[in-house]
């Protein structure tokens, strides 16, 4: 995997976290989410512990300990490891739901 393709990429994708993150779980009360990997917040009168940082691009769960960007939230909620393979489909797939222009199909090769 070329860093500068990876992360040529991967910074149009920083700043949709907030959408991501609103595609797969509930926004509550105070910006926080139900967390779409341990599920905090889903029980009643449960207290939503997954939130993102104001700079949107690292989401962290006060529950689970999940702390990452919108790859690893991606990753974690598709229960993918992370390989380049998995980071090269995650960079496609969440492009493809954005929109967003690409020179390509991102692949892992060297």
């Amino acid at each position: 995997m070329k860093i500068s393709n990876f992360e040529r990429d991967l910074k149009p994708l920083k700043g949709y976290l907030p959408q991501y993150a609103e595609s797969i779980t509930e926004k509550r009360k105070y910006g926080k989410y139900n967390c779409p990997l341990c599920g905090s917040g889903t029980r009643e009168n449960g207290t939503p512990a997954f939130h993102l940082y104001k700079d949107n691009v690292k989401a962290h769960c006060f529950s689970c300990g999940f702390d990452g960007s919108i790859i690893d939230l991606y990753l974690a909620v598709n229960q993918m490891e992370f390989t380049r393979e998995n980071v090269a489909h995650a960079i496609n797939e969440l492009s493809e739901e954005f929109h967003l222009n690409s020179q390509g199909t991102y692949t892992s090769a060297s």
